[in-house]
């Protein structure tokens, strides 16, 4: 049923439902615990980037409902959204970074670093620069080829702009769901590591020309 969802960029008036989807995919992360606004300034402002792309999927009625965020370099995209937003990220943020959540992952993170061993040769997910950021599907339409959708969009972006490779995907290991959808369409596990105390899976997968 894959033709009754059109995929294409996420209209502007739409960005507040993109958000609520990027969150339901995202509620684990560091982001997230920053607050609604953080995660919304954070995630529009990677979005205009000339290297990252972000698509909807919309149904017949034109509801979005699903999204998918990717880039051509993930540590670069970062840097420079925290670069040119990081007052509006700050006041964003507010008392929030004091909250324990936010500041047991800085501390796991520090301790891992600490405690591990000397840091082994890179592999080859960690030498790929374009990366799935996220994607996000309504519950009620997923298992209708929403995602698998938005993943080819994302893909024919990322051959547009010649990646001549791979690109990353990180899961949690404990998701089932989002690790059986990877590898039924094509993605190759590289290895899982240990990530702020969460097993964190890490794919490589080729777009499909």
């Amino acid at each position: 049923m894959t033709d009754l969802y059109e995929v294409h960029e996420i209209a502007a008036d739409d960005w507040p439902e993109a958000i609520l989807l990027i969150k339901q995919a995202s509620g684990n992360s560091v982001l997230c615990w920053l607050g609604h606004r953080f995660v919304s300034i954070f995630y529009r402002s990677l979005c205009e980037l000339d290297y990252c792309c972000a698509y909807g999927a919309y149904d017949e009625s034109g509801k979005l409902v699903g999204v998918i965020i990717g880039t051509l370099d993930q540590s670069r995209a970062y840097r420079q959204v925290v670069r040119e937003n990081w007052f509006k990220l700050i006041l964003a943020a507010n008392i929030r970074v004091m909250r324990w959540s936010v500041i047991n992952w800085f501390l796991s993170g520090l301790h891992q670093r600490l405690t591990s061993d000397k840091r082994p040769s890179k592999t080859k997910t960690e030498t790929v620069r374009a990366r799935l950021i996220v994607i996000s599907v309504l519950p009620e339409v997923q298992g209708r080829n929403v995602a698998k959708k938005l993943v080819e969009k994302m893909e024919s972006w990322f051959v547009q702009k010649n990646i001549g490779g791979p690109y990353v995907i990180y899961t949690e290991q404990s998701n089932h769901r989002a690790n059986g959808f990877y590898k039924k369409i094509g993605a190759s596990l590289e290895g899982s590591n240990c990530h702020h105390g969460r097993l964190i899976n890490q794919w490589y997968k080729v777009p499909l020309l």
